[in-house]
């Protein structure tokens, strides 16, 4: 039997961080994450103990977060901490050298298109996996992470192309 105690310590940094990567807000990723934990804490008894504790928390997460995704206006989502996360090596977004041109050119992508760059880019999820955890068509998932880039890569270079250069 798994401990919530335990489980609490072990997970509440990654379940925050991959919250706060999904709705882009600190605030409303620390009010998510509680509910999170809140959801594992009355699952927990129903557990089995055959799974995997990290799916079935990873599960939780992606499910809590769609929730909300569905409930929130995209424009109404802010970027903030989030830029941190971006700055990897050899990714589309680390060429830009301003956490301030990510933002900017962020604020005109739908939340769908956000969180296919991040995950693609950032987490280095495959193509399949993506379209798992949006429980989409993998045609589909290609189709927006490609629209997504061109869309992106047309504000960079509208905006910023001159400037970084």
């Amino acid at each position: 039997m798994h401990n919530f105690d335990d489980i609490f310590w072990r997970y509440k940094d990654k379940v925050y961080s991959k919250v706060l990567l999904t709705v882009w807000n600190a605030w409303d990723a620390e009010e998510i994450t509680q509910d999170i934990f809140v959801k594992i804490y009355f699952a927990l008894p129903n557990f089995k103990e055959d799974s995997n504790i990290n799916t079935w928390i990873y599960a939780i997460v992606r499910n809590t977060c769609i929730d909300y995704i569905r409930k929130k206006k995209p424009e109404s989502i802010e970027l903030d901490e989030v830029i941190d996360f971006l700055w990897e090596e050899d990714n589309l977004l680390s060429k830009i050298e301003s956490a301030d041109i990510i933002e900017h050119i962020f604020s005109f992508l739908l939340i769908e298109e956000r969180n296919i760059l991040i995950l693609k880019y950032h987490e280095w999820f495959l193509i399949t996996e993506i379209s798992k955890m949006l429980e989409i068509w993998e045609s589909n998932t290609k189709k927006l992470l490609w629209n997504a880039r061109k869309k992106f890569i047309h504000y960079y270079e509208i905006n910023y192309e001159n400037q970084t250069a």
